[in-house]
């Protein structure tokens, strides 16, 4: 496997959640939820190089 595709499979595991981009990217984000009521989303944006 090269090491696109190790990365690819790697933030898929780590962030759950993504969307296909335009440019051929991806968008992957994950939320966190906190105990008094927050949440937080980070996100992670590659080009498809």
């Amino acid at each position: 496997m090269d090491t696109i595709q190790t990365r690819r499979k790697q933030n898929e595991k780590k962030f759950g959640n993504w969307d296909e981009l335009p440019n051929g990217g991806r968008r992957y984000w994950y939320e966190v939820l906190g105990r008094k009521g927050w949440s937080a989303r980070y996100i992670k944006e590659v080009d498809s190089n």
